[in-house]
């Protein structure tokens, strides 16, 4: 059986604090990403930031610049609240192309039209 000593206390070593960055740091941090030929891992580097962490802030300073950001994928369309008549139609124009589609069928065309903008 072992028997421990009560003279040998392992080491404590000293707790790290969470650094804290002040928004001018961060905005600073992210202006420096959108440098053209400057990786986000190099900023990292630089400023002894984790990747990840600038990913989060950029994320973040991108929300609040554009409070409403439409989610990808997502195509408005032009409807009315009250269809009266059944053989309305929905009017795309999306450049020289335009596109008119029975609204009786409009499920159908949500595909097709997810595959157009791409």
């Amino acid at each position: 059986m072992e028997t421990v000593s009560n003279n040998t206390l392992p080491e404590l070593t000293q707790v790290k604090r969470r650094r804290r960055h002040s928004p001018a740091f961060r905005e600073k941090v992210v202006a420096a990403c959108a440098q053209p030929g400057v990786s986000i891992a190099a900023v990292a580097r630089h400023y002894q930031l984790n990747a990840n962490l600038i990913h989060k802030w950029r994320k973040t300073i991108a929300v609040g610049s554009n409070p409403t950001p439409e989610p990808p994928g997502f195509l408005a369309l032009p409807l009315s609240n009250t269809v009266t008549d059944p053989d309305s139609k929905v009017t795309l124009t999306l450049g020289e192309l335009i596109i008119q589609w029975p609204l009786s069928h409009i499920h159908q065309a949500v595909p097709w039209l997810k595959a157009l903008q791409s």
